[in-house]
């Protein structure tokens, strides 16, 4: 088989399958999920095998504990594990800093924002 054809899951030290579903890729643990592809489209298993993010997202760029940071549809966004846009998807370049606080980048100025959209600083 080619690599894309290949099916992936997820097993425990004992052998035994977690995942539920097979996947064509599954990246290395990164300290709190396991990055997974389906279809070209990225998403999340935790370490028990459960989905913590469908594999709907262009690629997942960055996270912290409560965040991240996705392309989507050619756009950025930020998301939270419950699946809701806390920014929602736009062209300007974005980059985590806190739980609170991110990055908005656009043509030379950057922002400092918080969650709720509100300029903090800029330069």
């Amino acid at each position: 088989k080619k690599f894309g054809e290949w099916q992936w899951a997820l097993y425990d030290t004992f052998g035994i399958r977690k995942s539920e579903k097979f996947y064509q890729l599954i990246l290395p643990w990164n300290g709190k999920f396991f990055p997974v592809v389906q279809r070209g489209y990225f998403g999340a298993i935790n370490r028990y095998g459960q989905e913590i993010l469908p594999c709907v997202y262009d690629s997942i760029i960055d996270f912290n504990h409560t965040l991240v940071h996705v392309k989507f549809k050619n756009q950025y966004g930020i998301i939270d594990f419950e699946e809701k846009w806390r920014v929602a998807p736009q062209a300007a370049g974005l980059q985590l800093v806190t739980d609170n606080l991110y990055l908005e980048k656009v043509d030379s100025i950057t922002f400092v924002k918080n969650l709720d959209g509100e300029t903090i600083y800029f330069t």
